[in-house]
């Protein structure tokens, strides 16, 4: 390593990038992080870790960073009609992993990847602009440092730098994206008395809306409102707090719940159509995270995929020096799992989040089915997508086997 040539260039210093920099550094290998900001910021998003998510930062080894960024853990999901509680599930009992889910501060967590990334050997350069991605026998990339520029070539790039990614155009890959998708208004408060033992969600089907609250202890929460109705206004700003708080409480959240809380945090609107690259390889240049998936944030899947993206790919790498090969082997395991995400998110915003004649007798059948088999819809948000989803599984789901 001269400052020039390494083995992995990673660029972006969020959860995907700092993970796989942190595994790899640890392993011996020469890598250098490549992070746009000096400073994390609230992103409103990406802070609710599902059980099969905090296994995978086990197996990472940094499920410690969660804990010293304050994560809490959220050992139940509760899901609410209205006021009252209609479903109440011990995630650390019933998953495949048995584990909680965790809430967690994006940018606490953020920070403290990065220094564990730092620690485990790598070198983390702040305040660094890439503006051109060379894939190819011997992949490179431009960045500016300081006003300066500075070309680095390695044997391998990982470019872990969120949604719209400019490696995506760089490398030429093909994004296919989901025609419809939801709209989710997130901002975080202070003060909320909202049990923080567990992950709450409010269903208005009828309107296509639901809330979310995801505790992070302490009376800091989390707060989205979801709706499928793509021409609704995009919210931001300190003046559409009123909009999203009764947004939320359309969908049955408690009123008494805002009585003293306030907002601590920017709030923002976001347009969740799933976007995806089909094999995120090519020449060198390899996609994880939102760089190579993005999903709809309304089903809290974002962390446990970057988390997954960044383990497979590791695991990958450490099996041969043939890293184009392990790459490639990547490729393939994150397109079949993510599709797997893909089909069960959208047939839980078909059943929860259409509106409708049909969509109420749709509901009105499925719905009765799942409360006499609870395996009917699968466990995959929670438990992960290590399972085959084929015609009979989608059947099953919607009750229209019977």
């Amino acid at each position: 390593m001269d400052g020039t040539h390494y083995d992995i260039a990673v660029v972006g210093g969020g959860l995907g990038g700092s993970a796989i920099a942190a595994a790899m550094a640890g392993a011996g290998s020469s890598v250098v992080l490549l992070e746009a900001s000096t400073e994390f910021r609230d992103r409103v998003r990406g802070e609710s870790l599902m059980p099969w998510g905090v296994a995978e930062s086990r197996q990472l080894g940094v499920h410690d960073c969660f804990l010293e960024a304050g994560a809490h853990e959220l050992p139940w999901w509760t899901e609410h009609q209205g006021p009252e509680v209609a479903a109440r599930r011990n995630l650390a009992e019933t998953t495949a992993q048995q584990l909680p889910a965790l809430g967690v501060y994006h940018p606490a967590m953020q920070q403290t990847l990065l220094t564990r990334a730092e620690t485990a050997g790598a070198e983390v350069v702040r305040g660094a602009s890439v503006t051109t991605i060379r894939p190819g026998e011997h992949p490179s990339l431009l960045a500016e440092v300081d006003g300066a520029p500075r070309e680095i070539e390695a044997r391998l790039i990982i470019a872990a730098n969120g949604r719209k990614s400019m490696a995506r155009s760089a490398g030429g890959f093909a994004v296919h994206r989901d025609p419809g998708g939801n709209v989710v208004t997130g901002n975080l408060f202070g003060g909320m008395p909202v049990p923080d033992d567990s992950n709450h969600l409010w269903p208005n089907p009828p309107i296509g809306q639901v809330a979310l609250a995801f505790p992070q202890g302490n009376g800091q929460v989390r707060l989205y409102h979801t709706t499928s109705d793509r021409e609704a206004t995009r919210l931001s700003g300190d003046s559409a707090v009123v909009e999203l708080v009764e947004g939320a409480i359309g969908c049955g959240m408690p009123a008494e719940y805002f009585t003293n809380a306030k907002p601590i945090g920017p709030l923002a609107s976001f347009d969740c159509a799933f976007e995806s690259v089909d094999h995120p390889h090519r020449d060198g240049l390899v996609l994880i995270g939102d760089a190579a998936t993005e999903t709809d944030p309304s089903w809290g899947q974002g962390l446990s995929i970057t988390l997954r993206d960044a383990r497979v790919l590791r695991d990958e790498l450490l099996q041969t020096e043939d890293w184009r090969a392990a790459a490639d082997a990547y490729a393939t395991k994150h397109t079949r799992y993510v599709g797997v995400l893909h089909d069960v998110q959208n047939w839980m915003s078909e059943l929860f989040l259409t509106t409708g004649d049909e969509a109420e007798a749709r509901r009105a059948h499925a719905l009765p089915l799942w409360e006499q088999d609870p395996t009917r819809p699968t466990d995959v948000l929670f438990s992960g997508p290590d399972t085959d989803l084929d015609e009979s599984a989608r059947q099953r789901f919607f009750g229209e086997d019977v």
